[in-house]
């Protein structure tokens, strides 16, 4: 007997019933992705496309440059050697900002409240009078750290404890507070010197972070990384961290900050699906 599924399409709407071929066609014409919600018709319990076995090989994060690449020895290449073969139609924005948005709204709670407590620690380090900036050094990339690290496990499927979370962050404390000396610095630098290069910068060490508490890199090697796979995209990413911003602002204005209850979670959420198609799992 042939399976049949419902889906949660990328406009928002339910498709279906309707077989594994026609999963499969969607999601190469990109009508659904490996995020969208689907279920067995036979079933009740809703989830996402790759937590479904039968569709494992089709929602694979695509490898860096269309092929995996491969060294001599058969073994993946370092994340900063597979950049330079990453083409620019790798990240489109718009995909990126709707597949964030069908991962926030299956996962509100947990996203939204976790960032809003985020936004609030970092807040609240900021108005400290006089020694604020030096605490903020330490807890803003922790707690920040941290965000990213649960948002990467919950769009993957995990459900790490808050205990969890915190063993895999408190060895890199040392090393987050430093790549965020070094990477203001540059930036810093940069913008002294002709604006441009630290605008450059800015951008390019957007996902340096993340490579920190998902990959366990040094400071040195997220900022190399994160750079050279933002280099071909360099525009793109800028359009994604502008309008993010923009919007975030925006939204902050015209709701007196209710709306950043969705706004921040989504923006966030927005990042790191632009880094899980840079930096695809090995």
């Amino acid at each position: 007997m042939t399976a049949l599924y419902y889906l949660i399409r990328m406009d928002g709407r339910q498709d279906g019933p309707c077989d594994a071929a026609q999963v499969r066609a969607w999601l190469a014409d990109g009508i659904v992705s490996r995020y969208s919600r689907a279920r067995r018709a036979h079933e009740t319990t809703w989830q996402a496309l790759r937590e479904m076995a039968e569709f494992d090989a089709d929602t694979q994060p695509p490898p860096v440059g269309g092929d995996a690449v491969l060294a001599d020895e058969e073994e993946a290449l370092p994340l900063e050697a597979a950049a330079d073969d990453a083409p620019l139609h790798f990240l489109d924005v718009r995909d990126c900002v709707r597949e964030a948005w069908q991962i926030l709204m299956a996962d509100f709670a947990v996203i939204a409240g976790a960032t809003l407590l985020v936004t609030m620690l970092v807040i609240a380090t900021s108005v400290i009078p006089r020694i604020g900036w030096l605490i903020g050094i330490v807890v803003n990339n922790v707690a920040m750290g941290g965000l990213y690290l649960l948002l990467l496990a919950r769009m993957r499927g995990a459900r790490p404890s808050l205990a969890d979370i915190w063993r895999r962050i408190a060895p890199q404390i040392t090393t987050l507070v430093a790549a965020n000396i070094l990477q203001t610095l540059a930036i810093i630098g940069g913008l002294i010197a002709f604006i441009v290069p630290g605008i450059y910068l800015a951008v390019g060490f957007t996902f340096v972070l993340p490579l920190m508490v998902d990959h366990g890199m040094g400071a040195r090697e997220a900022l190399r990384t994160s750079r050279a796979h933002v280099h071909p995209h360099w525009w793109r990413v800028f359009g994604l961290v502008l309008a993010g911003a923009v919007t975030v602002a925006v939204v902050a204005v015209i709701t007196f900050g209710i709306g950043l209850a969705v706004a921040l979670p989504l923006y966030f959420t927005t990042l790191l699906v632009a880094y899980e198609r840079l930096f695809p799992e090995e």
